[in-house]
């Protein structure tokens, strides 16, 4: 491997990392059994801008005026675990008949014999690719504040925006995927051995295959036959903004707006594809249960062995393969109509002066958020290319197990490698990459790999902006401004929001709508701080020892109450109307079983008291019809009445109400400063989190076929603590 490495980048040349199972690593953020650690280049992230504006007044208007150019450049050199990493473990130290699996199960000691005797279980090396990612930016904006009179002020606004996509120096980058791409190279082949195998199928597999196979679609390489350089289109867009505030009366003012916003996609942001650009290498020592070893020669003397292609490493290839380079794969790939999410915002509201230190302000505030390509949730929103099609799905409450049977059954391999000899020839790097895939290897080939779209693949995602986000609040404030030592603030908001995140079945055309927990229904705070009204230029006790001892003290608190996260569930049966008030407990139940050698727990959820009795039938065909008789309440807990991957979505994914236990806590904090001398004083703070010791209970168990459904076993640490009491000095001087 020193060949290798010096061969990908030099600079990475080190230990190769060893490891041994059930030994741990002091080494932090490294595998718990091994010894050495990765090779790691920084990342390297510029970011230069330029703006400038102008001002002009004139008579009633403010006129602002600017422009802005930005240019950011993120890098990586080659990376990867170019020094090797060496497994060892006990599938060659412990009892074995050299021809199966079948031995005396043992850890102890074994796996580091191994290690000492050189016979490691299998080998491994990679080499990432260098990128240096580049995005300019322009943008021109303009603006007024307009006095139209003493009461009204009105505030336009435009801005225009126009940034380029994401651009790699060496065009070593996947920029999109064109479903249209020519593979007549293995479309022709791949139809003609699929006939055979269709003559050949039973007549039920018949039934549902198709007449001929789509074989088409393949990804964008940069810069290569037309395709263009840049990950995702280049953007413009056009940014109004509106502000309008009204005094009605001395106390009595009214505000509103309305702004159009874009998100950005750059160079310090971007997810790419360098799939072709990078490669790994990975042996088993032995297939064969460690029979072809050779006595008193280690293992290790020869971790790489030549391939048939007469070479030890596996080598990028870039964009050499071409379309034919997902072949048998199951890629995500980013869309290059993707868009930078745009979210609209609008607040109307009032503020009204209570007195000369209280201030309420009422406010209604909406966003709407559209062309969304990752939410919280969902680090990239992809959508399934290669889904079942519709027509194997039924909705309702009984399992579809009828297609499990058909679906997993097999005929003979339309794209065995063995069908595609031309192949060879035309694309050796496409072939190469074939005749190492199962997918073509195998002799046989599942009938659901070949109803789908894109049969010449594992599957496709891409991923899109197709997430939205609906939000709107009412807040109310009231602000007490420092006042006879007391300064207070309270908030409360009441927020409705719903994400477009998620795909209900996976041949859904669009994502599908949830309550979302990144806005909890209702949100209250407070907090103040008081003077106590002790000491010098107070009401008590100014001056003497009555002064240095109770003067100076300053109290302070904050109170956070909200509701918890909506509970998750997956697909599920229930018998009876869904609702909040049927699953959630409204006064959760708390069991202590330690006693008799179980865990506490708390029950939360209720799973009601529905039961299930299945009556499995087998069809002419092989396959199973499952029919459940339901009576009760509830969740189904039965296993074998659950839906199964060809049953529609029907139970939703969150229910309104039903949320893990809230936030209801109150941290408090006293504060003191001692003079000392005329330039010296000590500061102390006494701090108290959480005053009154409310634990937040973790996840709950949203499972309805585990015992354990409904139950919470643990706190929502690190969210959630006991009471947590400290003292603070400090000298100043």
């Amino acid at each position: 491997t020193d060949q290798y490495a010096q061969s990908a980048n030099a600079s990475l040349l080190q230990l190769p990392v060893l490891q041994i199972a059930n030994y741990e690593n002091s080494n932090p953020g490294e595998p718990a059994s091994s010894l050495g650690q990765t090779d790691n280049v920084p990342s390297t992230y510029r970011s230069f801008a330029l703006r400038g504006n102008v001002t002009h007044v004139q008579g009633r208007h403010t006129i602002r005026a600017g422009a802005e150019y930005r240019w950011q450049n993120a890098s990586t050199g080659i990376s990867g675990n170019v020094s090797g990493t060496y497994n060892f473990d006990n599938s060659f130290t412990q009892q074995n008949n050299g021809s199966d699996s079948t031995f005396q199960q043992s850890n102890t000691g074994l796996s580091y014999a191994a290690f000492l005797m050189g016979v490691d279980t299998s080998a491994s090396v990679g080499r990432n690719a260098s990128a240096s990612l580049q995005s300019p930016y322009y943008a021109f904006y303009a603006g007024d504040t307009w006095r139209v009179t003493p009461k009204l002020t009105i505030i336009p606004g435009l801005r225009f925006e126009y940034e380029y996509g994401v651009v790699e120096k060496h065009n070593q980058l996947v920029v999109g995927w064109d479903p249209n791409a020519d593979l007549s190279s293995i479309s022709g082949p791949a139809n003609n051995a699929y006939q055979a195998a269709l003559a050949s199928a039973t007549s039920s597999q018949r039934a549902v295959l198709p007449s001929s196979l789509a074989i088409q679609g393949g990804p964008l390489y940069a810069g290569v036959n037309g395709a263009p350089r840049n990950e995702w289109n280049n953007s413009y867009r056009f940014l109004p903004r509106l502000a309008v505030a009204y005094q009605v009366n001395p106390r009595l003012v009214i505000r509103g707006g309305y702004g159009l916003f874009f998100d950005t996609l750059n160079a310090l942001n971007a997810q790419i594809d360098q799939d072709g650009f990078s490669a790994a290498t990975s042996v088993s020592t032995s297939t064969t249960y460690g029979t072809n070893f050779v006595a008193g020669t280690s293992p290790l003397a020869d971790p790489f062995p030549a391939n048939a292609s007469g070479s030890r490493f596996n080598t990028p290839i870039g964009s050499a393969a071409g379309a034919l380079y997902y072949l048998g794969a199951s890629p995500t790939i980013t869309d290059h109509n993707l868009l930078p999410a745009r979210e609209q915002r609008g607040s109307v509201g009032v503020q009204y002066q209570l007195s000369d230190s209280m201030l309420l302000d009422v406010s209604y505030n909406i966003g709407y958020t559209s062309n969304l390509s990752s939410t919280p949730d969902v680090q990239r929103l992809t959508k399934n290319f290669a889904y079942t099609p519709a027509s194997f799905y039924t909705g309702g409450q009984q399992p579809n197990t009828v297609p499990n049977a058909l679906l997993s059954s097999k005929i003979n391999n339309p794209f065995a490698i063995s069908n595609f000899g031309g192949v060879a020839s035309s694309n050796p790097a496409a072939y190469n990459m074939m005749s190492l895939n199962t997918y073509f290897t195998q002799q046989q080939i599942p009938i659901s790999n070949l109803i789908r779209a894109y049969p010449q693949m594992g599957g496709l995602l891409l991923n899109q902006s197709l997430g939205e986000v609906h939000f709107q609040e009412a807040l109310i404030t009231l602000t007490r401004r420092y006042n006879r030592g007391l300064t207070v603030m309270a908030s409360l908001q009441l927020n409705d929001q719903h994400d477009r995140d998620y795909f209900a079945n996976a041949f859904d055309p669009s994502p599908s709508w949830e309550p979302s927990n990144y806005s909890e229904p209702v949100r209250f705070t407070a907090e103040g701080v008081y003077d106590l009204p002790f000491g010098r230029g107070k009401a008590w006790a100014t001056e003497g020892w009555q002064s240095a001892v109770f003067g100076g003290f300053q109290l302070s608190a904050s109170y956070e109450a909200q509701p918890g996260e909506l509970v998750n569930f997956g697909n599920a049966f229930y018998v009876g109307n869904v609702k909040a008030s049927s699953i959630k407990i409204k006064h959760p139940l708390y069991y202590n079983d330690q006693a008799s050698g179980g865990s506490n727990y708390v029950q939360w959820l209720n799973p009601g008291t529905a039961t299930a009795t299945p009556s499995i039938t087998t069809n002419s065909d092989g396959s199973t019809t499952t029919t459940c008789t339901y009576s009760g309440n509830g969740f189904v807990t039965n296993p074998t009445c659950q839906p199964s991957g060809y049953n529609l979505r029907v139970f939703p994914t969150r229910v309104n109400g039903v949320r893990q236990m809230g936030m209801n806590g109150v941290d408090a904090s006293m504060q003191r400063t001692f003079p000392i001398y005329e330039r010296m004083s000590l500061e102390t703070t006494f701090n108290a989190y959480n005053l009154f010791n409310h634990q937040v209970l973790g996840g709950v168990n949203s499972n309805p076929t585990d015992p354990n459904f409904g139950r919470v076993f643990g706190d929502g640490w690190p969210n959630s603590s006991g009471r947590w009491l400290s003292i603070q000095g400090r000298l100043r001087f």
